[in-house]
């Protein structure tokens, strides 16, 4: 343990291992998070952390709040965009703040807030992956300190770690998406395929002709081809009839 770091590397190594389990299993994204700011608390001795990530519309959001000191400050966060969370975010680096006195004139609101709650101390980690910034993790100490190097680089580890994850489920559940789309076509062919035989059968007409009379149908009323052809087979729909 290098002067000035005051966690366990022990314990260090026994995080990494379940946090890195964790990760190669299907979690949820917000599970994750959650695991992260535990994981930071539990190995740096602070006394809170949260995670915000960036929305829509390019703000960030708590999404993390695993007690009240840390949703007070996450909550002020939001309200004001301003922050040592925020700047880490836009400049895609670390904000270490050893005593927040010296630096209340930077984020006036949040500051306040902090010193109501003791707290006098804080890390901004930024969260990114891929050269792409997803938000920032906050870690609150109630005592002046002095962030170690050592410090900074595990709860760099720890985010870039938790980073990786976001986005590659974000990539997985894309392409998920695009499967099951996929999946959805083939099956829809098969029910329209049933469909156009039932009425070309029924209605001595081709198949061609069959699929026109469902197409008529489908967009007479509305509704999708796939629908009307379940209608068809499964409902006794006889349209055109």
């Amino acid at each position: 343990m290098a002067d000035g770091d005051r966690f366990d590397e022990e314990l260090l190594t026994s995080v990494l291992s379940e946090f890195a389990h964790t990760l190669a299993s299907r979690f949820e994204v917000s599970e994750v998070l959650y695991r992260l700011v535990e994981h930071v608390i539990q190995i740096l001795g602070v006394d809170g952390a949260g995670v915000s990530v960036v929305d829509e519309n390019g703000k960030l959001r708590p999404v993390t709040v695993p007690n009240e000191l840390t949703h007070k400050l996450e909550s002020v966060e939001e309200a004001h965009q301003q922050g040592p969370c925020i700047d880490a975010f836009h400049h895609a680096d670390v904000v270490s703040v050893e005593q927040l006195d010296e630096v209340s004139h930077q984020w006036p609101d949040w500051c306040k807030a902090a010193a109501e709650l003791g707290v006098h101390a804080v890390l901004g980690i930024p969260l990114r992956a891929h050269e792409q910034s997803l938000g920032a993790m906050n870690i609150y100490s109630h005592e002046t300190r002095e962030w170690s190097a050592g410090e900074i680089r595990v709860a760099r580890v720890l985010c870039d770690m938790a980073a990786s994850y976001v986005a590659n489920a974000s990539a997985l559940d894309q392409a998920e998406r695009t499967a099951e789309q996929l999946q959805e076509a083939l099956e829809s062919r098969i029910i329209i395929e049933q469909a156009k035989g039932v009425l070309a059968a029924e209605q001595r007409i081709t198949v061609e002709e069959a699929f026109l009379v469902l197409r008529r149908h489908s967009r007479t009323h509305g509704v999708s081809l796939r629908a009307v052809a379940h209608a068809v087979v499964t409902l006794g729909l006889r349209p055109g009839s």
